[in-house]
């Protein structure tokens, strides 16, 4: 209704991603691949305090179409600062002709760069990027990630209509020749633990993520 309306509505979605220790019923996997569906709608995935503060006047001084602003729960995890800005998306972790390209989505940004610094460490050329606003998603992104032989999008949310799957979407519609391999939450419930455990138990750990993607490395034409 509120996309419907050109509303200017902020909606604030704490606890999204995986929450864990709440139950099945509370973690907050659903939310981006509900959204992607809303036409004239905003979704920000800011990765720390920062970028959250950053997200929320964004989305507060728009008031033609709603905005959607998500954050975990649990304590604010320090500042994960950018080594540049492209406009669209902030570069967490720089490579020139990198290997893979990895696409973090708020939260993940930490296991993204756990993951990225243990492939460095294997001898692998890697980046990091995270986009913030994740809908849109935006044309500059494509633009980018069509330059690149493999991308690995990583998000706490379902990989069915998720934003991994957005990106891939869009990249095929570019004709772009990119490979996309989507990390996510597969379409189920998750039993009640810790959010360590969830993420390890899914592979969305940096240990798992470091696997997936060196498996993914090996398999390249390159």
């Amino acid at each position: 209704d509120a996309a419907l309306h050109g509303a200017g509505v902020t909606f604030a979605l704490d606890r999204s991603g995986v929450t864990g220790d709440d139950g099945a019923s509370h973690n907050g996997m659903w939310d981006m691949a509900l959204l992607r569906v809303v036409p004239s709608l905003d979704l920000y995935a800011p990765r720390d305090g920062s970028r959250l503060v950053s997200a929320l006047r964004n989305c507060v001084d728009k008031s033609d179409h709603p905005t959607v602003i998500r954050f975990s729960k649990g304590a604010i995890p320090n500042d994960i600062p950018a080594v540049q800005s492209l406009g669209f998306a902030d570069v967490l972790l720089a490579a020139s002709n990198p290997d893979v390209t990895i696409v973090s989505i708020g939260g993940m940004a930490t296991q993204a760069l756990e993951a990225a610094q243990t492939l460095r460490d294997y001898g692998y050329s890697v980046e990091v990027v995270d986009p913030i606003q994740v809908l849109p998603v935006a044309s500059g992104l494509i633009q980018y990630l069509a330059e690149r032989e493999f991308v690995v999008t990583i998000e706490d949310g379902l990989i069915d209509g998720g934003i991994g799957e957005a990106i891939g979407s869009a990249l095929r519609a570019a004709k772009a020749t990119t490979r996309v391999t989507t990390l996510g939450i597969p379409k189920q419930f998750l039993d009640h633990a810790t959010r360590k455990s969830i993420l390890n138990k899914l592979q969305l750990d940096a240990k798992g993520i470091a696997e997936t993607i060196e498996q993914g490395l090996k398999t390249s034409v390159r």
